[in-house]
């Protein structure tokens, strides 16, 4: 079978429910731990700053878990950003 060129194959419609933006502020690519920064749910606006990977992994994981669910993702200590 030959391969699809990903230009040329039309894109999949992408959820925002599943979208973050991530903002890395300090680390480095050879050690994941050292990675930090903020994230914030793109539909809810809960954010949170992560200091490993690990740390955005679960915050996103968590988020997007408490979306499908219905919830909107609203924990204690998630709050929406004020910042615009």
């Amino acid at each position: 079978m030959p391969k699809r060129d990903p230009e040329q194959s039309p894109a999949a419609p992408l959820n925002p429910d599943a979208a973050f933006v991530v903002h890395v502020t300090g680390g480095n690519a050879s050690d994941p731990d050292a990675v930090s920064g903020r994230a914030e749910h793109v539909t809810t606006g809960h954010n949170r700053r992560f200091h490993g990977i690990h740390q955005l992994a679960e915050f996103m994981s968590h988020v997007t878990a408490q979306v499908r669910a219905g919830s909107g993702g609203q924990t204690d200590d998630d709050k929406p950003s004020k910042e615009k």
